[in-house]
């Protein structure tokens, strides 16, 4: 039976631009490229592990109006079945605008739907057979209520930690795979202090190109990250965290199995590192997998 995952947190509609260079202040430029996609973490994941053969969902608010159409839209082109948790609110969406250089480094404006009424209980229900969660933390609210319901239903929980939110030391309580970004900054801990401290199984802290390092029950493992060609690094985390959800879910654990399963954890982090390099290698968060992919990303040992 094919795994099914769940991810949830924050959703947008992205514009991406190529540009020559960032413009200045009170300048105007002709972009030298436009791709208009869906994107977030939490959604990037989901169609990220959809791409690599796993069934995903997405649980997030939407809303109404031509621009939430066109986020519904581009997540069912993307094999990712989207739960609206605000299906009843305009503009319930996100916005994000992307101008990304010629080097493929990126720079990136957002807004969010932090104040929009959640239905929490309906995401909750979707854990049911679920096998494996993603949170991402951008609503703190809905991202607790799926992470404790997880934890209760012994459902494994990933945390695509980008940056430090309130409420964050919450959450990681329920978690039991970490990885976050060189941007995640506890304000009263380290890193490794605050996931040992919240008893989450295996974590890390990515590096962009540089290899890091994942504990997993106290013994650290090295997770190299690839050389490739850079054509673009935009959502490379979500990709990164996409595969890692798409490779936990495919273990087929169970919760209370995580301290039998070390090896595989550490294993399902390296798959995913090279898939968040592949992805490097073309434009946008998915564009790579628009490609015939090798055969170890879609079919991993």
């Amino acid at each position: 039976m094919t795994p099914r995952v769940v991810a949830a947190g924050l959703v947008t509609l992205d514009v991406v631009q190529a540009v020559a260079a960032l413009p200045r202040s009170n300048h105007k430029q002709v972009a030298t490229g436009l791709e208009v996609d869906f994107g977030g973490p939490a959604a990037n994941a989901a169609g990220v592990a959809a791409g690599l053969g796993v069934r995903a969902e997405l649980v997030a608010a939407i809303g109404t109006g031509p621009v939430a159409r066109a986020v519904s839209t581009y997540l069912r082109a993307a094999g990712v079945e989207a739960i609206d948790l605000a299906p009843s609110v305009d503009r319930a969406f996100g916005v994000s605008t992307v101008l990304v250089e010629p080097s493929g480094e990126r720079s990136v404006v957002s807004t969010n739907a932090r104040e929009v009424p959640l239905e929490l209980a309906v995401g909750v229900r979707r854990l049911a057979g679920a096998d494996a969660l993603l949170v991402d933390g951008h609503r703190m609210d809905l991202c607790l209520a799926m992470a404790q319901a997880a934890r209760e239903a012994g459902v494994p929980v990933i945390l695509d930690g980008g940056s430090w939110k309130p409420g964050t030391d919450q959450l990681v309580r329920f978690v039991d795979v970490a990885v976050v970004s060189a941007d995640f900054h506890p304000p009263v801990s380290s890193v490794a202090e605050l996931m040992r401290g919240a008893g989450v199984f295996a974590f890390g802290q990515s590096r962009g190109d540089e290899a890091w390092e994942l504990e997993v029950a106290g013994v650290r493992s090295r997770i190299d990250v690839p050389r490739v060609d850079v054509v673009d690094t935009l959502g490379a985390g979500d990709v990164l965290h996409g595969a890692l959800l798409a490779a936990v879910a495919r273990l087929g654990i169970a919760r209370g199995d995580l301290s039998g399963r070390a090896a595989e954890v550490v294993a399902a982090a390296r798959y995913a590192s090279r898939v968040a390099s592949l992805s490097c290698a073309a434009s946008g968060a998915r564009g790579w997998l628009a490609r015939d992919l090798p055969s170890w990303a879609t079919q991993p040992a």
